[in-house]
């Protein structure tokens, strides 16, 4: 699958997940956030002229890496519905 940012600035493949996490905190769920984890063999990242932002939460314990030009940040939601049938923890 290959996910892109809305400019295109941003794009990941990798394959299809065996499973994809809700996670419950309260950025992930504002974020709407379906995540699905690899080792680092697996994906293929390319960022283009624009590159990367962070953001860290509050307490600094997680950190968001998101295009800096339009600013999404890459989930599983954008492969939807390619992910139909891929069970949701």
């Amino acid at each position: 699958m290959t996910l892109r940012c809305d400019c295109g600035n941003l794009e990941i493949t990798a394959p299809i997940p065996v499973q994809v996490t809700v996670c419950n905190c309260g950025i992930c769920r504002r974020y709407a956030a379906l995540w699905a984890y690899y080792s680092p063999g697996e994906v293929t990242l390319q960022v283009g002229e624009a590159g990367v932002a962070l953001w860290q939460r509050g307490d600094r314990e997680i950190e968001f890496v998101r295009c800096a030009r339009c600013g999404i940040a890459l989930n599983a939601r954008l492969a939807e519905p390619a992910l139909a049938g891929v069970p949701v923890r």
